[in-house]
Order: structure tokens, then C-alpha cells, then sequence
């Protein structure tokens, strides 16, 4: 597992720049990095981890005869979004950098390396997903893959039961904010349910939003 996980420790206030530095060089190293957190964090992002022995392959395969639409369709909440007349506002960053309780920077952070020719193609190699609500592997290559498509989307944080990504064409209108909150709820409900409370505030948070967070209980 080593040896398919590389672990690169720096200090909370250099992360970013860090994490910068590693994702420029990542097409010449073939080490997608992402955000992991602490020691801790690490420690639970390996026990709910399950590499496939052939690499991810499979769950490639699997994913690029997935039909995201019609899960999506399937999934997709009964009930209409509405527009609130209040939400929140989009994300600033990152936040698995930061302690969940205090909001203040993570002394130190572990960002993880795994060779990859996709971001989405980490949840592949590292068998992640199939436990309680999350999806399984193939599922998450799959609707990270179609986000990639539509929003330019890369992951920047795969934690035990975290995925935060970077959006750079984020949406820019309520109309398919709402759409988008729907496609996020399908995905992860937690973040509705256990999280902002309603689709509309989910909406809210992405439209023009530039960072995406998910979370399983």
C-alpha cells in the first residue's frame, strides 16, 4: 500500500504552496497529489481504502460504461429546489486544512501522491468508496470524470470521508446551480442533510463557487 501511497509532510502554512508545486509538476512526476490531513486522517484514509490488485483497471473500465445520466436521473431528489432568500456563500478554499473546531491551520498536513494519468482516476487506484453511503469507486470516477467535462473540476482533498475539488468554470446561473446542488445531492447527501439543510442553500454555495466539498457520515 506504501508503495502506491506516497506521503509528502509539510508544515499547514506551506500546504498550499506546496500542494501548487507538486500539481505543477505532476505531469512530469505522474504523482497526482492531493490533500490528506493529518497523521490521523492518513491513518483512516488507509483502512477504508481498497486498491484493486490490477490497479484500478476494472473500476476504469467500469466507470467509462457507467451511465451517469440515467444514475443521476435515478437518484435525483423528489422534491423541486427553491431559490433561498438567504444562503451561503461559496467556499474559499480548502477546508480540510484546517481544524474542523477551532478553524485555525492544521500545524501539519499530509499530502498524498498516487501515479495517475486522471485526478479521477486516484478513486480507482485506491478502491475507494462502497462503505456506508459512499458510492463505490467506479461511481466516483465516473461523476468526477462528467464534472471534469462540464465545470473543469480536479480533486484537491481525498480523506477518509472527505472529496474537495477545484472548480474552474464554476456555474454562473441559479438556474443550473440548482441543477448542479441536485447532481451533488445524488452523490453525497450528507452535505444537505447533516450540512447547509436544503438544496436551495446547497445551490447557493455553487453558484460562481470555485471549490466543492463532500462529506459521507
Amino acid at each position: 500500500m506504501d508503495a502506491l501511497l506516497k506521503i509528502a509532510k509539510v508544515s499547514g502554512d506551506q500546504a498550499i504552496e506546496e500542494l501548487q508545486r507538486l500539481r505543477t509538476e505532476w505531469h512530469s512526476t505522474k504523482l497526482y497529489p492531493f490533500v490528506i490531513g493529518t497523521d490521523a486522517e492518513v491513518s483512516q484514509l488507509k483502512e477504508m481504502m481498497d486498491p484493486p490488485s490490477d490497479g484500478g483497471e476494472l473500476v476504469m473500465r467500469q466507470a467509462l460504461e457507467f451511465d451517469v445520466e440515467a444514475w443521476l436521473k435515478e437518484k435525483r431528489p423528489k422534491k423541486r429546489a427553491a431559490w433561498p432568500k438567504a444562503g451561503p456563500p461559496p467556499l474559499d478554499g480548502i477546508l480540510s486544512l484546517d481544524d474542523a473546531l477551532t478553524r485555525k491551520r492544521k500545524p501539519e498536513i499530509n499530502i498524498g501522491l498516487v501515479e495517475a494519468s486522471s485526478d479521477w482516476q486516484v478513486f480507482a487506484r485506491l478502491g475507494y468508496g462502497g462503505w456506508n453511503d459512499c458510492p463505490l469507486p467506479h461511481i466516483h470516477v465516473a461523476l468526477h470524470r462528467h464534472w471534469d467535462q462540464k465545470y473543469k473540476t480536479s480533486i484537491l482533498c481525498l480523506s477518509g470521508d472527505v472529496v474537495e475539488t477545484l472548480v474552474r468554470e464554476p456555474v454562473s446561473e441559479k438556474i443550473e446551480a440548482l441543477e448542479l446542488a441536485s447532481e451533488h445531492y445524488s452523490y453525497c447527501y450528507d452535505i444537505v442533510e447533516q450540512g447547509v439543510g436544503t438544496l436551495g442553500r446547497l445551490a447557493s454555495s455553487l453558484l460562481n463557487g470555485r471549490y466543492w466539498y463532500f462529506w459521507w457520515d
